[in-house]
């Protein structure tokens, strides 16, 4: 089956070839999925777990990504991503 016709998010006017960029990622309905609150902090379920490693070795599997600040919680996370534009291993600027 086909893909719809989709828009890229994309600005035309940024090259995205590195840059600090703030990210909200959120579960789908708004399901508890990472945590649970208790006593004004967020308890990680096991899948918010996987997702602290997995932010905290970004760097393992993309070395030109960073995320120095995150802060998960129940339902959704977000995130400061850095992209050092001298390690990117291809050029970000084309527009296929």
């Amino acid at each position: 089956m086909p893909l719809p016709n989709r828009h890229t998010p994309r600005a035309k006017w940024h090259n995205y070839n590195g840059a600090e960029y703030f990210v909200t990622i959120c579960t789908t309905d708004r399901a508890h999925y990472f945590g649970t609150v208790r006593d004004g902090q967020t308890q990680l379920t096991a899948a918010g777990e996987c997702l602290r490693t997995q932010i905290e070795n970004v760097q393992n599997h993309y070395p030109y990504a960073e995320i120095p600040l995150y802060v998960i919680m129940p339902n959704h996370v977000h995130l400061i991503v850095v992209i050092d534009g001298d390690k990117t291993p291809y050029d970000r600027t084309r527009r296929d």
